[in-house]
């Protein structure tokens, strides 16, 4: 059986976290969740992660920046930015 990504879900909103990871899980990908961008450098750093799924406004560190430290651990590794954050 071929093994799914691993995906890793930044977000400062439990409820988004834990909607992704059931949503994910189902589909049968292994997923780790992190509320703040320091907590997710810290289990990037022990952990290879596939794809990252990073909220824009996090609490401690602008999501893009996030996606910049990661890409520079993980050049392959996927990186998308998603947001609840209304841009007008």
């Amino acid at each position: 059986m071929n093994q799914k990504e691993s995906i890793l879900i930044v977000d400062d909103d439990e409820g988004v976290r834990k909607s992704l990871k059931l949503i994910f899980n189902k589909k049968g990908y292994k997923t780790d969740t992190a509320e703040t961008a320091q907590k997710a450098l810290k289990k990037a750093h022990n952990k290879y992660f596939n794809i990252a799924l990073i909220e824009f406004k996090l609490p401690d560190m602008e999501g893009t920046i996030l996606l910049s430290k990661l890409k520079e651990l993980y050049p392959k590794m996927t990186c998308f930015i998603i947001t609840s954050y209304a841009f007008l």
